[in-house]
């Protein structure tokens, strides 16, 4: 039934050369796209602080991304799945070009809190041109390498990130500095030109099978497409346990990102020197597993080794966490712990997360990875914000935080090992991935 359509791969021949000169083009788009985007953003935020001097100048986005994905969770997953991939792509980057030159082109004729206006509508066409990038590149990985290259894709794909949430804001500041934000407007426009013509040099190879598939859904309205793909998420057992623990994860993780600075400057009165340590060895600790996962191979008998053990490591030392802020009282010692437990935390989950996405890569039908894609990513942002709100309640009202993420990681273990006996069973009933 909708487990069998798991395994209906592509009949595509890649070869391996092919797989690693897409990876090379791949990773270095997203390297440029990513870096720049994120000191844009950066340099968006230190702009409107100067005008707005209002503290939601640097949450403006995080506000607008998860509403943007919930409005446009099935169109975006429909039409991923009903166009070619890069079709999709390059009008997608088109567009956020062209995003930019026109908040260039008006954001001086608002003053003070008015720059909100603009801001606003980039950040709304800039999240939807995101939604679509990211939707996209998850759907025609089949098209872009073999089977055995999908770890290594995800893997540098991913180191690309994290290299940027490490030189990003450092570089934003700096820059904002030297070239104000006229001159960040000017290399965004560069970079994301830049990142359009390594695009248009990638070849998609596309499957006629799928136009097949595709003409089966032509008749379905916009709702009846996405509802297929519902169907098939609540049949496809992997796939909806991976959904499950990704929403109960990053509902928790909410409370490292909120918790932790809280704890160390309020708290404990450590000040800001722990804070950056801390954060800057979890970007390292995400870049070094990004990079670990691209070298070691992909092999299924790995999977509980690369999933399920790495899980349990990061609820046993999300709970070493809460020991250690119940228990340090100095900087330096909260610097050296602290920073050796968050970055094996983000070790394994960078782990966690890069074999989850390799197995759903593999095992969802082409034709419909788009809209899971799309549910999946949109499922686990949306979490945040309610995440981000109760924690930031619970740690202003609990005094010893700590005890929190001891709670946490106790709650986790348990649920998963719950949930733990039924995926061997969902395995064995999952044809072998080739």
């Amino acid at each position: 039934m909708a487990e069998d359509l798991g395994a209906s791969h592509s009949k595509i021949k890649i070869t391996d050369h092919e797989s690693n000169v897409q990876i090379v083009k791949d990773a270095s788009s997203n390297l440029i796209g990513t870096l720049s985007g994120d000191m844009f953003t950066m340099g968006l935020g230190l702009m409107l602080l100067d005008q707005t001097h209002s503290a939601i100048s640097f949450g403006v986005d995080m506000l607008i991304s998860p509403i943007v994905g919930i409005l446009f969770l099935v169109p975006i997953g429909n039409i991923v799945d009903t166009y070619k991939h890069k079709t999709i792509l390059i009008w997608s980057m088109i567009a956020r070009i062209a995003a930019i030159i026109l908040l260039g082109l008006t954001i001086n004729l608002f003053h003070d809190s008015g720059k909100l206006i603009p801001v606003v509508l980039f950040l709304i066409c800039d999240s939807i041109s995101v939604n679509f990038n990211g939707t996209s590149y998850s759907a025609s990985v089949h098209e872009l390498v073999n089977n055995h290259s999908l770890q290594r894709l995800n893997s540098l794909t991913q180191s690309a990130s994290s290299f940027s949430s490490i030189f990003s804001q450092m570089l934003g500041v700096v820059l904002y500095s030297v070239v104000g934000f006229e001159g960040f407007l000017v290399i965004e426009v560069i970079s994301n030109v830049i990142t359009l013509l390594i695009t248009l040099t990638m070849h998609f190879h596309y499957d006629a099978d799928m136009d097949v598939e595709k003409k089966k859904e032509e008749k379905l309205s916009s709702w009846g497409k996405f509802k297929v793909a519902m169907q098939y998420v609540n049949h496809f057992k992997l796939i909806k346990y991976f959904m499950i623990i990704g929403v109960v994860f990053n509902f928790g993780y909410t409370a490292l990102t909120v918790g932790m600075p809280f704890m160390i400057k309020t708290r404990l009165g450590l000040g800001n020197y722990p804070v950056g340590v801390l954060s800057t060895c979890i970007s390292v600790g995400m870049l070094v597993g990004s990079i670990f996962m691209s070298i070691i191979p992909d092999r299924k008998p790995h999977f509980f080794l690369k999933f399920v053990i790495p899980i349990y490591v990061f609820n046993l030392l999300l709970i070493a966490l809460g020991f250690i802020f119940m228990n340090v009282h100095t900087a330096m010692t909260m610097s050296i712990l602290g920073g050796l437990d968050v970055f094996i935390m983000a070790f394994v989950l960078l782990i966690i997360n890069i074999t989850a996405q390799v197995v759903m890569q593999k095992k969802v039908a082409p034709h419909l990875l788009g809209r899971v894609s799309s549910t999946l990513m949109t499922v686990n942002m949306s979490i945040m914000p309610i995440g981000i709100l109760l924690f930031t309640f619970l740690f202003q009202t609990i005094h010893n935080g700590g005890i929190l993420y001891v709670v946490i990681g106790i709650v986790l273990i348990t649920y998963i090992s719950l949930l733990l006996p039924r995926i061997p069973k969902v395995l064995e009933n999952m044809k072998s991935i080739k």
